[in-house]
């Protein structure tokens, strides 16, 4: 097996799942919700550092052990005083939210007012195991509880606690299928349940509700698919083309004359360029991560060498998805919108990595199949061109101050993978390169540079994606001993 094929074999295994140059226009740009921002000249000049120390220095990034170990280990049998749950709530609706907007904010502060807050609701606040074991609790199949576990699930994705959130995604897919989420928008529900298990949600007429119900869904589809990318089990969801609901709408969800205005949204199987309406980056992420799904699937038939004869019809089909969901998207891929939304941000990087994964799976068939090397003169070219893009976002966005608030913390989660990608393909790159071509080598080495700086940012030294760049790192240090580019200006 080639070294290529190695490299694309632990993509694979290691994948998040979250096209055209229009989409780097900073014109015309709206955005569903807005953050506290740093401003694009705090941003614009990261300060890195030197070459001989970003291969020798300790990681400069947060200890995870600052993070609570478990939710469980957070509260046990304690109650959390009201005022600091009422800081809670503020942080996340201030800070979380914005970049995974799926509750109503409304809804979660009538319930909690109210006299009679149901015990599932508490669990949003408390914690998912405490609201079971209570024997007043009544049935958990109502949309609080499933909230709740997808609260859960994306703590412990984001704390790399990918044995528990296996176990909390398990529990989030049964009560989403009990809940018939998955069909909510169809008028006949045709799935079969048990008798014990048949707990439709109330019928409502609210807007705003049926829109929450919907972004619920979509987090638990975004959420499933990094948790099975990272473990390589198998989707528990079903194929998305059945899914009978409809795509998150723009807006903010909120109640009142002047609040969410539901704009009608197609269901996932039947989006196409031309009746794509104005889709959120929140409808963009899950239009990324089931286009990302399909390119995985096709990437791996080169686990297989014999004779694949519909390898290359896939390619072009798939090549021509890829163009036309840049082009949908194009709103939330400019330079002004991935600074300005996370959601965006995390689009953009994770789209511009899928395109890297597909043309690599590309080049690595030509090899196999003996074709002339210039057979894959394209799929490098774009290759290379999206892992400079992911640098150039990654630059945009660098953290300044209210690091705490910015990009990179509230989608750590999510970015890590467009990372690796970016930096496997710069480094491809510079086996093809020539010494004396001084500004594309400062180029790459600059993006490398910056890509494994962001890294640390996200995460320590030790980590799982630090690992699947080790052999990058050690690589770079070396092409930089040997071609003396300790004199370049980088």
């Amino acid at each position: 097996m080639s070294s290529a094929d190695m490299d694309l074999s632990m993509d694979i295994e290691s994948l998040f799942a979250n096209f055209t140059d229009s989409g780097d226009s900073l014109s015309g740009a709206t955005f569903d919700w807005t953050t506290s921002q740093v401003s694009a000249a705090d941003w614009s000049n990261p300060q890195l550092p030197e070459s001989r120390d970003i291969w020798t220095r300790t990681s400069q990034a947060p200890s995870r052990s600052t993070l609570p170990q478990t939710l469980s280990s957070m509260w046990q049998d304690e109650d959390i005083s009201a005022a600091d749950l009422d800081m809670l709530h503020r942080n996340y609706f201030n800070v979380i939210y914005h970049s995974f907007p799926f509750l109503n904010k409304a809804r979660f502060e009538a319930q909690l007012a109210g006299e009679q807050v149901s015990h599932a609701a508490l669990s949003l606040k408390n914690n998912l195991e405490w609201c079971e074991r209570h024997p007043e609790n009544g049935s958990l199949a109502n949309l609080d509880a499933f909230q709740a576990l997808l609260c859960i699930l994306r703590y412990e994705a984001t704390d790399l606690k990918l044995d528990r959130a296996w176990i909390t995604l398990g529990r989030a897919v049964q009560l989403s299928k009990m809940l018939r989420l998955h069909q909510m928008d169809r008028g006949v529900l045709r799935d079969v349940l048990g008798q014990n298990l048949e707990s439709d949600l109330p019928p409502t007429e609210d807007p705003v509700l049926l829109e929450e119900r919907r972004r619920s869904f979509w987090a638990l589809y975004i959420l499933e698919s990094y948790v099975r990318t990272r473990t390589g089990m198998k989707c528990e969801l079903a194929d998305s083309n059945a899914f009978e609901v409809c795509l998150p709408s723009p807006g903010i969800l909120s109640n009142g004359i002047d609040g969410f205005q539901a704009v009608p949204m197609p269901l996932l199987c039947d989006i196409t360029i031309d009746k794509c309406p104005k889709a959120s980056s929140y409808a963009g992420c899950v239009l990324m991560v089931q286009l990302a799904l399909r390119c995985f699937d096709h990437g791996r038939q080169i686990e297989n060498k014999t004779e694949n004869r519909h390898f290359w019809d896939n390619h072009y089909s798939l090549l021509k998805d890829l163009d036309e969901r840049f082009a949908m998207l194009k709103l939330h891929l400019s330079a002004k919108s991935i600074q300005n939304d996370p959601v965006s941000f995390s689009l953009y990087m994770n789209l511009r990595a899928t395109e890297i994964f597909f043309h690599q799976a590309a080049i690595v068939r030509v090899e196999q199949q003996g074709l002339p090397i210039l057979t894959a003169a394209e799929s490098q070219k774009r290759s290379q061109a999206a892992a400079h893009k992911i640098a150039s976002a990654v630059r945009l966005n660098w953290p300044g101050q209210q690091a705490e608030r910015g990009t990179f913390t509230l989608q750590a989660t999510f970015i890590a993978w467009p990372l690796v990608m970016a930096m496997k393909a710069l480094a491809h790159s510079l086996g093809g390169s020539s010494k004396g071509n001084s500004d594309q080598l400062s180029n790459s080495i600059s993006s490398l540079r910056l890509l494994l700086a962001a890294l640390d940012l996200i995460e320590d030294r030790d980590g799982y994606w630090h690992g699947c760049i080790a052999s990058v790192v050690i690589g770079l240090a070396q092409w930089e001993e040997s071609n003396g580019l300790h004199s370049l200006e980088l």
